[in-house]
């Protein structure tokens, strides 16, 4: 009926026939979704591919170039019912004159898990237990100076944490060195450096000076050399506020990390361990 021909499909006598071609881009679209449960890692995985979104001629005769996948051009296609030969019209879903790429299982499953992310996504509460990840907000790409963001895939039922570059993550740098990192070693790292700082003998002898006097030396003494199991006891969050107490920001390289920490972030947290 006009506009833009998706994605999948060319137009020929006002009707819709498959592209066997790009066809193939929906359904590696489709199978990647379903196995990561993840927009963001099927888009990297599709442009890694070397896939694009349509090449298509405007009625000036020019024309336009497809381009890298990012997040929202996968999540149109998988909600886009066209895929599975329906129609839409007023919110509701007819029957088309297309054939259809997808399979209606295939296009049922993976909408339930964009549904089912869109619900968790309201309803998990933030609480003691439940906190964003450690080092969100404050890790850079040493590279190109992008904001490192929190991201997972899941395969088999298993979930896999990484922060990710958010530049080459949007498509915009897919040559970025430093791309993505396991989120469980990124943050042992951090989290090993804060917990050295906690043992250094200035900051107990700090925290030492700055405790009540009905504070015994030996107890204080005791806490810290026994800091990685106090930190184990402690929930989510609390160990997250530590983390944005005392370091500055993190600048990530392939060959290591650049962390930098607050002096006064040192003094606050003695004087809190102490009160």
């Amino acid at each position: 009926m006009g506009g833009t021909v998706p994605l999948g499909y060319d137009a020929k006598e006002r009707k819709l026939l498959i592209n066997q071609e790009e066809a193939k881009i929906i359904a590696t679209l489709f199978e990647t979704f379903i196995e990561t449960e993840s927009v963001t890692e099927t888009a990297r995985e599709l442009n890694r591919i070397g896939f694009a979104t349509k090449t298509w001629i405007t009625n000036s005769g020019k024309i336009q170039r497809g381009r890298k996948f990012n997040k929202a051009t996968v999540r149109r296609i998988i909600e886009n019912p066209l895929y599975n030969g329906k129609i839409k019209h007023k919110n509701k879903a007819y029957d088309g004159l297309h054939e259809a790429i997808i399979s209606n299982e295939t296009w049922q499953e993976a909408n339930g898990i964009i549904k089912r992310h869109h619900e968790t996504k309201i309803i998990t509460p933030v609480s003691r237990i439940t906190a964003a990840p450690l080092l969100k907000g404050i890790m850079n790409c040493g590279i190109c100076g992008s904001k490192m963001t929190p991201t997972y895939t899941s395969k088999k039922g298993k979930r896999y944490r990484y922060y990710i570059c958010s530049a080459s993550s949007k498509g915009n740098n897919d040559a970025c060195k430093v791309g993505r990192i396991p989120a469980s070693e990124a943050e042992n790292v951090v989290t090993s450096q804060v917990l050295n700082i906690l043992k250094k003998p200035e900051f107990v002898v700090r925290a030492i000076s700055q405790s009540p006097k009905n504070f015994a030396e030996n107890t204080v003494i005791g806490h810290f050399r026994q800091i990685e199991k106090v930190w184990d006891e402690l929930f989510p969050v609390e160990q997250a506020r530590i983390i944005n107490l005392l370091v500055k920001d993190i600048e990530v390289r392939p060959e290591g990390f650049n962390i930098r920490i607050f002096k006064e972030g040192i003094n606050s947290l003695s004087n809190e361990l102490t009160a």
